[in-house]
């Protein structure tokens, strides 16, 4: 959706009403500049504003939709006139990568980023080394690790396995070690996401396996405490 005329779906009786959390997690995923450009009312918008169409314009327009979408939020629960900063999530994106993430600290939400990319990449290494440079929270959703569904059957193409495969074994989630990403007191937690689309009788016992290797992981920091033999544990 553009930032024209945005009206974000928020009323009362909608997720606002349905979800009492006090964090929402706002989405944002894959958005795609160039879905934009392929419509003439976006780009008549883009040049009365004297935005450029590419990602800087972009990049504007997006700001332009979140800032209303999050007044929108707010409004919906009834914070429209508080003070206080709220929290919201949203996955990694282009916006928060380099400079852009400067458009998320413009605004009265403090937003926790989803980071859902992939630490063997080296450019998904450097964004996530951004995103805690800037100070965000961070919920670690890594794919290589955590994408408890990778192996199975593809529901996209409809062939072959899924985009994520190969299936992500407990041990490659028990070794990964978070401390060359994040300072000691750095704001990290975790989330090991299982798709809706894998069977249930297939990947019950699997997500268990993996979800409680997570578990470890995170309750015994540094590498030196993780043997996969279970010796040397303190």
């Amino acid at each position: 959706s553009s930032g024209i005329n945005a009206e974000w779906p928020l009323r009362p009786g909608d997720l606002v009403d349905v979800f009492k959390d006090e964090v929402f997690h706002m989405g944002g995923d894959e958005v795609k500049g160039a879905c934009w450009n392929t419509s003439s009312e976006i780009r008549e918008y883009m040049d009365a504003k004297g935005w450029s169409k590419d990602e800087e314009g972009y990049m504007k327009l997006w700001y332009e939709y979140q800032t209303k979408a999050a007044k929108a939020y707010l409004k919906a629960r009834g914070l429209d006139n508080s003070l206080k900063q709220h929290k919201a999530i949203v996955w990694s994106s282009s916006m928060t990568k380099g400079e852009n993430i400067k458009y998320l600290n413009q605004s009265n939400i403090d937003y926790i980023i989803q980071f859902w990319g992939n630490l063997s990449d080296p450019l998904e290494q450097e964004h996530l080394r951004n995103i805690v440079k800037s100070g965000k929270q961070v919920i670690m959703s890594n794919f290589d690790d955590l994408y408890l569904d990778c192996g199975f059957a593809s529901w996209v193409k409809g062939k072959g396995h899924n985009w994520c495969a190969p299936f992500k074994p407990w041990q490659g989630i028990y070794r990964r070690n978070y401390d060359e990403w994040f300072e000691t007191n750095a704001n990290l937690s975790g989330e090991a996401l299982k798709e809706v689309h894998a069977p249930c009788y297939f990947a019950e016992f699997p997500r268990l396996t993996r979800g409680m290797s997570r578990e470890m992981m995170i309750g015994s920091p540094g590498s030196g405490s993780r043997h996969l033999d279970g010796t040397g544990r303190e």
